[in-house]
């Protein structure tokens, strides 16, 4: 049974709730959207392609798939100014000039893709300019706008350790790094430590010590050990424990990170 200091809490956050302001397409009644299909240069349709839409006006974004015939919908979005960008395995990103939906209206844009360049198996140290707003996380910009897709959406709150990258040669949580902090540092993701073609020591490590299962975590794992060789070239168990800590493996491979981690220490060492 509630008390009478319970209730009047119920009361008063039902208030507040009532007090939020719906967006206009709520007020109206009337629903706007965006809806287009994403294809090849021969019209054939690209499903699973990531379309993101963007309103100019205050950086607002969604994100949505395209199913299986190539089309793509975002309802219930407000009126405005939109710039739609499209990512698809196997094609060069898209991205639309800006469209403007009015109230009531089902703006359509369709996207034709051009299959991406080949890949070169080259060592590149290179500038890459990219056009985000300041306040996009590094992460976003990683994944979303330069497809270095290896680093990985873990909880989005700096607590998983899914996302780290190094910023010259520090381990940060990408998803906490707003992209003004990296702009004039070296980015180094897990696509970065291969070396000629060649595992580094640790992927390596990682791959002989079978210390991985669903592998969602292993990307931030090798990253974070990167830096740990890197500072402390032959730690103790106990140290490899206390500088891991807060990359979380869900899976519990716990040990066999640690075995890795020796591992490459061991390895690096004789090389």
């Amino acid at each position: 049974m509630l008390s009478a200091t319970g209730t009047t809490a119920v009361a008063a956050t039902l208030t507040l709730a009532m007090a939020i302001s719906l967006p206009l397409w709520a007020q109206s009644g009337t629903s706007s959207a965006l809806a287009g299909v994403v294809a090849d240069k021969s019209g054939a349709v690209i499903p699973n392609a990531q379309v993101k839409a963007t309103e100019v006006d205050t950086g607002a974004a969604r994100a949505v798939e395209s199913n299986m015939d190539g089309r793509f919908l975002f309802s219930q979005v407000n009126p405005g100014t939109y710039r739609i960008e499209v990512w698809a395995a196997g094609f060069g990103p898209g991205e639309s000039q800006p469209i403007t939906v009015t109230l009531g209206q089902t703006a359509a844009v369709n996207f034709t893709l051009s299959p991406a360049a080949a890949s070169q198996s080259i060592e590149v140290t290179a500038k890459l300019p990219v056009n985000a707003p300041a306040d996009e996380t590094l992460l976003s910009v990683l994944r979303n706008r330069l497809n270095l897709t290896g680093t990985k959406y873990g909880c989005g709150e700096g607590a998983c350790g899914a996302c780290t990258v190094l910023l010259d040669g520090k381990a940060v949580r990408s998803c906490q790094t707003l992209a003004s902090e990296a702009a004039t540092a070296r980015i180094t993701t897990i696509e970065g430590l291969e070396q000629n073609g060649h595992l580094s020591p640790i992927q390596q490590a990682f791959l002989d010590e079978d210390a991985f299962q669903c592998g969602y975590c292993t990307s931030g794992m090798i990253v974070r050990a990167t830096a740990l060789l890197s500072a402390t070239p032959n730690p103790t168990p106990t140290e490899i424990v206390a500088r891991m800590n807060g990359n979380i493996c869900r899976c519990g491979t716990y040990p066999r990170i640690v075995a890795a981690v020796q591992r490459a220490a061991q390895s690096r060492g004789t090389a």
